[in-house]
């Protein structure tokens, strides 16, 4: 009969065995552990009279450990996968991390270097919805007979107009016949190449101008480092070159457990001076995630990288901006379910000087939304902003918030706000009544606690500029008063 032993030894990396053998060895040692009858398929004593049993099934079950670390360095990310679920008292993070090594070293060297001339890379660095800049370089690479040069020379003449059928062809058939060029490594990070992947690369004028990364694999939970992964390979790729819009959906398991760290790394590092709009988080809550599970992280190196952001969005539970510096943005939405104190004083102080839309939802308390009025009135007193729209959303404090408002040099210049989400009461709709707010072209009050009298107070001053939409009842929350979106 063959021994556990023997059998141990026939799984091991030495012996013929296949990979799937570290899986075979995972699953024994885990039963030899438990004080499973059967481990490897042989029966085990469990006579607790007898000690050479007990003691045999320790010194097995270190065997087959032992077995199955030598097994590591030799196995795929696949394998590698699978023994994770398999919850081993082993750390595979150094193989894991060997193995994406050797990917972005095998997919750097499948990218082919594309010239550009620096003068026009310069240009529509400057300015990358300059269609003639694109022109002058598409000549240029016609001339030095680089495919890429009639591909922008087709996207240009589609975008003009004329016979868009055949153009359209053209166009896919130079994208088909140079497909290694274009895409190269990238294609493997796309749904059609693998169901994981919810990437989308939109083109424009021969390049990636918008991308949205994303995975969405319940069962893998090293699939959130993959996305950074992609993410770098496309900022240094020729496609990637003049990026535009940059978004970061789901990056890992349901629900996106860990922060972004790793691909706000990646921005800071590598982020194309063309980058005019990232949205980080951009996912639909709930069905693809709750805010509150999806964790952003600390933002505050992203800020240096990014000076021409034109729109900045950030959705998530749980994030940290640091020192604010964005000399060009001008829309600006900060979604979350608890905005705490800290954060809101940086909205305070933020250098922004071009902002013209702001959006800050505030969140809970039991949610880290720990804000009070004085981290917020900082905002309300600046006269260096020219802002245009103005939302205090998903706020416990908004009737304090709009009465702050009224003496705000801010509120004269707004032609749009919304209080939406909150917790307003008929005082916040008798504050908004006043003539401070008259001038408002839009006014967003839905999903508050206003009754129907102020409802209609509200519509009386402002008709159709008010969005009075559905109000919620205290009394079916036993007469306590919550934010709409608090998870």
């Amino acid at each position: 009969m063959t021994t556990i032993r023997e059998l141990i030894d026939a799984l091991a990396p030495e012996s013929d065995a296949a990979p799937s053998a570290a899986l075979e060895l995972a699953d024994g040692y885990h039963a030899l552990e438990a004080g499973f009858r059967l481990a490897f398929g042989q029966p085990i004593s469990s006579d607790s009279t007898e000690s050479s049993p007990l003691t045999e099934r320790g010194a097995l079950s270190a065997y087959a450990l032992d077995a199955l670390r030598r097994w590591i360095p030799k196995l795929d990310a696949d394998t590698l996968k699978k023994l994770g679920w398999r919850h081993t008292p082993i750390d595979l993070a150094p193989r894991l991390a060997e193995l994406a090594a050797e990917r972005r070293k095998k997919r750097k060297a499948a990218v082919v270097a594309e010239p550009c001339p620096s003068e026009l890379a310069s240009l529509i660095d400057d300015d990358p919805d300059d269609e003639a800049t694109y022109r002058v370089l598409a000549d240029r690479l016609i001339q030095v007979g680089e495919p890429r040069g009639e591909l922008i020379a087709l996207e240009l003449a589609r975008a003009g107009g004329g016979n868009t059928d055949e153009i359209e062809r053209q166009a896919a058939t130079v994208f088909a016949t140079h497909v290694d060029r274009f895409l190269g490594p990238l294609a493997d990070y796309l749904p059609d190449r693998n169901e994981v992947w919810k990437t989308e690369l939109r083109w424009r004028w021969g390049y990636v101008h918008g991308a949205k990364l994303g995975i969405d694999d319940p069962g893998d939970d090293a699939a959130r480092g993959r996305v950074a992964e992609m993410l770098e390979l496309l900022l240094s790729h020729p496609s990637g070159r003049f990026l535009v819009e940059l978004s970061i959906g789901i990056h890992g398991v349901y629900g996106s457990r860990g922060d972004l760290r790793d691909i706000i790394a990646v921005i800071a590092r590598r982020a194309p001076p063309t980058l005019r709009t990232l949205h980080l988080g951009d996912f639909e809550a709930p069905r693809e995630s709750d805010i509150s599970a999806y964790d952003v992280g600390n933002l505050a190196k992203l800020w240096r990288a990014v000076p021409r952001l034109q729109t900045l969005i950030v959705q998530g539970g749980s994030f940290s901006l640091g020192d604010v510096v964005l000399p060009e943005v001008e829309h600006v939405e900060l979604i979350t379910t608890g905005l705490s104190a800290k954060n809101v004083r940086a909205v305070a102080a933020a250098t922004w000087p071009e902002l013209r839309h702001l959006e800050v939802w505030f969140g809970a308390s039991d949610a880290g939304g720990n804000a009070k009025l004085s981290d917020i009135e900082p905002l309300f007193a600046r006269t260096d902003l020219e802002l245009d729209h103005l939302g205090l959303r998903n706020a416990e404090i908004t009737d304090e918030l709009c009465r702050a408002l009224v003496d705000s040099p801010l509120l004269a210049k707004l032609n749009e706000l919304d209080v939406s989400d909150g917790c307003a009461t008929d005082d916040a709709a008798r504050i908004l009544t006043t003539p401070a707010f008259a001038h408002l072209e839009s006014l967003d009050v839905s999903e508050n606690y206003l009754s129907q009298a102020a409802c209609e107070r509200l519509e009386a001053v402002f008709g159709t500029r008010v969005v009075i939409g559905e109000q919620k009842d205290a009394e079916d929350g036993d007469g306590d008063r919550f934010v709409s979106v608090g998870e």
